[in-house]
């Protein structure tokens, strides 16, 4: 439902308030929106069942593996220009965030059927796009007037 973007923690705490707030909260708003006009509610079950299925996923997610590379280093140490050039191999050149968000392009375009060329794809993105900033900007005008309550109370 919303603008594909990545944010990458290793931090249980960061991820469970992130998936909430940008997960459960948008789904609950459109909830109402549809109960409110009488159609079906559907987007909280759906994320209550992706938060399960994420369950599955916290050991692979939340634990750091080293594995014994040893072998590929002297492989990649022992190709030619051509071959780097052809077969690049080089982890490091990868950047993370973009390869997950071509990722998420994939997805969407291969199993999820979506064409974002279309007329229909992108009257769609643009009516996300205005509620993703929407909701963004209540989320920051509704923390700093926390912040500001909090420094009131602090120095009154």
């Amino acid at each position: 439902i919303w603008i594909p973007y990545v944010k990458i923690t290793d931090s249980r705490i960061i991820y469970n308030i992130l998936f909430f707030l940008h997960h459960y909260v948008p789904a609950f708003l459109g909830d109402s929106y549809l109960w409110c006009s009488g159609k079906k509610t559907k987007a909280v079950r759906l994320y209550r069942t992706l938060k399960t299925m994420m369950k599955d996923l916290e050991f692979f997610v939340f634990r750091h593996f080293h594995f014994d590379d040893t072998r590929l280093q002297e492989l990649i140490a022992s190709q030619s220009d051509m071959d780097k050039r052809l077969f690049n191999m080089e982890i490091s050149n990868i950047v993370w965030k973009d390869h997950f968000l071509k990722t998420i392009k994939g997805f969407k375009r291969h199993i999820l059927k979506e064409n974002e060329y279309s007329p229909e794809a992108k009257q769609r993105y643009n009516k996300i796009w205005i509620a993703y900033y929407t909701l963004k900007t209540f989320y920051y005008v509704f923390i700093l007037y926390l912040i500001i309550l909090i420094l009131k109370y602090i120095f009154y």
